[in-house]
């Protein structure tokens, strides 16, 4: 065979597998049967998360009782001591708001 008959026969070789490519079913692609539900541990939506809010408020106050004591007060130290407690206090009401959503 010539060198133009092999490339010839290539590109209808090449030219036929890609039909058969392009036909094959793509199932991955399918949809969910079932769009309409939500995750079972979806986070509620802003306005519902009164967990968070009163977590926060909370730690807050239990870590500015904490620096009072041990700090005798210093306005600093009760400025963090409330931080590092409103911090603490809404992953304490996201944890919180999770474990609602799922029942």
């Amino acid at each position: 065979m010539t060198l133009i008959k092999k490339v010839a026969e290539n590109k209808l070789f090449i030219k036929k597998l890609t039909f058969i490519i392009k036909k094959m079913p793509k199932s991955k692609t399918r949809k969910n049967h079932h769009e309409y539900r939500s995750p079972s541990n979806a986070v509620k939506s802003k306005k519902n998360r009164s967990a968070v809010v009163t977590g926060i408020i909370f730690f807050a106050l239990i870590g500015v009782g904490i620096s009072f004591f041990a700090s005798d007060s210093n306005p600093i130290w009760l400025t963090i001591g409330g931080v590092i407690g409103s911090i603490g206090g809404y992953y304490f009401g996201l944890e919180i708001d999770k474990s609602f959503a799922k029942k």
